[in-house]
């Protein structure tokens, strides 16, 4: 399989995954807004700046000339929540959709799941563009 259908096909699960979570959140904007309070007095703000984030990764993931940028950001969105889910295990987490529903042990390998096929595809995309780089 050519590594760049492995980009793209890792770039299509990750874009329907921030779909997912972008509408379930813009659904249920007052139950991200209750749940921020137990983290930040302007929880208007943070939901909104959660809901730009996702819309600006699967928007990145879904333009091929910026699908690397949303590859990283997909990355580092991920390491931020998986912090936030260790730093306060005991408060409650709303990370829209389906993935609420699950428990602590399978966010965490949901996580790790999305860091590794993120990161992954990005430094296959990365070491692409690098190689054509050095020989061009």
């Amino acid at each position: 399989m050519k590594k760049n259908t492995i980009v793209e096909i890792v770039s299509a699960l990750l874009l329907v995954f921030y779909i997912h979570c972008l509408i379930s959140n813009c659904v249920q904007l007052q139950s991200l807004k209750n749940m921020l309070t137990f983290y930040t007095v302007h929880t208007s703000l943070v939901a909104w700046m959660i809901i730009s984030l996702e819309f600006i990764i699967a928007l990145l993931l879904f333009i091929p000339r910026s699908r690397r940028a949303g590859l990283l950001l997909s990355s580092l969105f991920v390491i931020i929540l998986m912090i936030v889910s260790f730093r306060w295990p005991h408060n409650p987490h709303d990370f829209g959709g389906i993935v609420n529903e699950l428990g602590n042990k399978r966010k965490l390998i949901l996580g790790i799941v999305v860091l590794l096929l993120s990161f992954s595809a990005f430094m296959i995309k990365y070491r692409r563009l690098s190689v054509s780089l050095q020989n061009g």
